[in-house]
């Protein structure tokens, strides 16, 4: 979010509660949607006029149909992961029909890729700077170091989260450590 901010975009994010809604907005939001007392759908059609939006960036997954649905024609989705567990199954009639771009991406090998690499070795050096923040919503230790053991329920509140080496959520850091090693 505080990306498309800095690059000029309008931000439109969605989430649920009071608080949530407040931090999001704090982060850059330009329009916050409480998922939990608006229709997504209507909203983003009210704040866009009935154009849709160009780009969806979707963490969650569960919430694909949403997102197809909110998209001008000719825009793109980029779905990252399925952090919300629901079934990925969608009628993609529609979005070919309108010539729409859908993106899916799942991190885990791409790492290993010098340009992937690079782009978040920037994003790492970003935050070092504070150019952008990563705000911690709580710390999770385990028993065991290692790769963090957690639940769909609780990944989908923690989409976005580093992670230090012995897997608690750590500021950048610990994150770095991490990554480097």
């Amino acid at each position: 979010m505080q990306l498309a901010a800095q690059a000029g975009a309008t931000v439109i994010a969605v989430s649920s509660g009071e608080k949530r809604l407040e931090k999001i907005s704090s982060l850059g939001a330009d329009h916050v949607i409480d998922r939990s007392s608006q229709d997504l759908v209507e909203a983003v059609q009210d704040i866009t006029r009935g154009n849709g939006v160009d780009l969806v960036i979707d963490p969650v997954g569960a919430t694909l149909p949403s997102s197809l649905a909110v998209l001008s024609p000719e825009s793109r989705l980029v779905f990252v992961g399925n952090a919300g567990g629901g079934n990925l199954s969608v009628d993609l009639w529609p979005a070919m029909q309108s010539n729409q771009t859908l993106h899916g991406v799942f991190m885990g090998r791409l790492f290993e890729r010098p340009r992937i690499r690079s782009t978040v070795d920037a994003l790492l050096v970003a935050l070092e700077n504070r150019e952008i923040e990563v705000r911690i919503e709580r710390v999770s230790p385990f028993l065991k170091p290692g790769p963090p053991m957690i639940s769909r329920r609780e990944r989908s509140h923690l989409a976005g989260s580093s992670w230090s080496r012995n897997g608690a959520a750590a500021g950048i850091g610990t994150a770095r450590e991490w990554w480097n090693s």
